[in-house]
């Protein structure tokens, strides 16, 4: 009856997503409404009205359908737990003025609207432990999420506005468990080191490299204080030319609680693998021009489970995979290596190998 998809590269969490199949979807969904949650849009707008539930998503995707939002002030509404709001639209348009949300509400998700700010009036929700943030426009923060004090998972937007350039204050959220999008631009990295329940952290990090120290030393701080914690990073236009910043960028691999790694910008050379945290699952790397011995540093990091070179981030003309190495490696794609001519894949490399691409590479050629 229910079929589980399982994470590509297990992190936080072994599993991906669960999903009734489908010859029971109607049925679950028939009870569901009469008893757990409703689901609300054009197409039973009709038929369904807001009486007592738990569980409620609203698709709206035209303008009467803001009467749903009105009604979120109505008493039948007040016990609502969780909320998703979907709109392809502006939903600031339906969103009202002072605005009051159910005040017991536990969940509650923008992701995929169109949003132009975050009503301030979200600061009064002090029972929420889920905030989506992940909308699909750029969004406006009022400093207002301090007051959410049992809030457990929070996940940010990639790109966000504070109101008067000010940071976003999140020092006094203590239960935070799973912080998603955190920016050393736009928050302060000393925060972290408040979050004493803190399981999982990822950050992006654009270019800066004192922001990048700040991250590195949150991360090895956060990890002294936290019993089970991981951390995914993502690095934006970080060239390493200098000895300085390379060395900054050595550090980062050092710790011990990096599981997944985005880095795009120019290296050269990576440390030995003993040198390197052993916890890591996913490496992308954009523009790394990396050499043709590097590859066997990288083919003996013990979890590595999905690599990626892109954009001559190897450099070499060949490429021999050894074999003895990528002993977990699920996922492999060579895409945009301008100078890779033959690559040689020695018996017993990559045993549990499953994706494979490899794309304009051109003057690659397949033996």
């Amino acid at each position: 009856m229910v079929e589980v998809e399982e994470e590509e590269t297990p992190s936080l969490r072994k599993y991906k997503s669960c999903r009734v199949h489908e010859h029971m979807q109607d049925h679950c969904l028939q009870k569901g409404e009469e008893y757990f949650f409703k689901i609300l849009d054009n197409r039973n707008s009709h038929s369904v009205s807001l009486t007592p539930t738990l569980r409620m998503a609203l698709h709206l995707d035209k303008e009467a359908d803001r009467s749903y939002i009105d009604q979120l002030r109505n008493e039948k509404v007040d016990q609502l737990s969780s909320l998703i709001l979907l709109s392809p639209q502006d939903l600031q348009r339906c969103l009202p003025s002072g605005m009051v949300w159910p005040i017991q509400l536990m969940y509650l998700s923008f992701k995929g609207c169109i949003l132009g700010a975050l009503p301030s009036s979200i600061g009064s929700l002090s029972f929420l432990e889920n905030l989506d943030l992940r909308v699909s426009s750029q969004i406006i923060i009022p400093n207002v999420l301090r007051k959410l004090g049992k809030l457990v998972y929070l996940y940010l937007l990639l790109e966000f506005k504070m109101p008067n350039n000010d940071k976003l204050y999140l020092k006094s959220l203590k239960e935070i468990g799973i912080l998603e999008n955190f920016d050393p631009g736009q928050c302060n990295v000393a925060d972290l080191f408040e979050m004493m329940s803190l399981r999982y952290l990822s950050t992006t990090v654009e270019g800066i490299m004192e922001d990048l120290e700040q991250i590195i030393y949150g991360m090895d701080m956060t990890s002294e204080n936290a019993s089970v914690l991981y951390s995914s990073i993502r690095i934006k236009n970080f060239d390493c030319y200098t000895e300085k910043r390379h060395s900054v960028f050595r550090k980062l691999l050092e710790c011990k609680i990096l599981r997944t790694l985005h880095m795009d910008g120019h290296l050269g050379q990576i440390p030995v693998y003993y040198n390197i945290t052993r916890s890591l699952t996913k490496i992308v790397l954009i523009g790394s021009e990396l050499k043709e011995e590097h590859m066997a540093t990288l083919d003996k990091l013990p979890k590595l489970q999905v690599l990626v070179l892109q954009d001559n981030a190897f450099v070499g003309e060949k490429m021999i995979c050894v074999k003895s190495g990528f002993k977990e490696l699920k996922q492999l794609e060579l895409l945009t290596l301008r100078f890779l001519e033959t690559w040689e894949v020695e018996e017993g490399s990559m045993p549990v190998l499953s994706i494979l691409a490899v794309k304009n590479c051109e003057f690659y050629r397949m033996n």
